[in-house]
């Protein structure tokens, strides 16, 4: 019926009972990396602050 609404809605989902692939898949594997990266830029910055109050690294 033209104009109609869809008796069928789409669903996120195909045939096989799986999700069709969408954002969630292409950004899902970038979050382990930039959680890897910034725990890694974290600690750096902890060590360096560390190594300033020990006056293991000099300031001018």
């Amino acid at each position: 019926m033209p104009g109609g609404r869809d008796p069928k809605p789409r669903e996120p989902w195909d045939q096989r009972g799986q999700r069709d692939p969408d954002d969630s898949r292409l950004f899902g594997r970038w979050i382990p990396v930039a959680l890897l990266v910034m725990a890694g830029l974290t600690l750096i910055l902890i060590g360096l602050a560390l190594g300033v109050l020990l006056g293991l690294v000099p300031i001018r």
